[in-house]
């Protein structure tokens, strides 16, 4: 993981990564709402979306990719089930259980439309917060 001592130095990084693309604005904006919530563990992908330009999905896609990968991993990503009458949390092995044997992960009954029923939310990293608040 790169190592940077403040949120104006991953900016940077971010700005000389893609330098003149789309890209570099839109990581900068999602580092700056991840600065501005902080306290918050729970950051739906809707709100990434509403971002950036929903019209550019590869450009949001590339740069919520990067923030969570290794090289910078800013955000974890999360799953959460949702369907009419419960909502929950799932760890990856409840979300790859799910999908791959098509169960409701509260239920252990089968359901053909478990994909529908999943939505991604990231939380930031420890250490984007320690780098973001500072």
């Amino acid at each position: 993981m790169a190592n940077f001592a403040s949120k104006v130095d991953a900016v940077r990084h971010l700005e000389r990564l893609w330098a003149g693309r789309p890209e570099a604005a839109y990581g900068v904006r999602i580092v700056n709402f991840i600065a501005e919530h902080a306290s918050s563990k729970y950051l739906p992908m809707n709100w990434f979306l509403e971002l950036g330009d929903r019209k550019d999905d590869r450009t949001i896609s590339r740069v919520i990719a990067y923030l969570t990968g290794a090289e910078m991993h800013f955000l974890n990503l999360n799953l959460e089930f949702i369907d009419e009458d419960h909502a929950r949390f799932l760890d990856a092995d409840e979300a790859s259980a799910a999908t791959v044997n098509k169960i409701n992960p509260l239920t252990g009954e089968p359901d053909p439309e478990i994909e529908s029923k999943l939505f991604i939310y990231f939380s930031p990293t420890d250490s984007a917060l320690e780098i973001l608040t500072r």
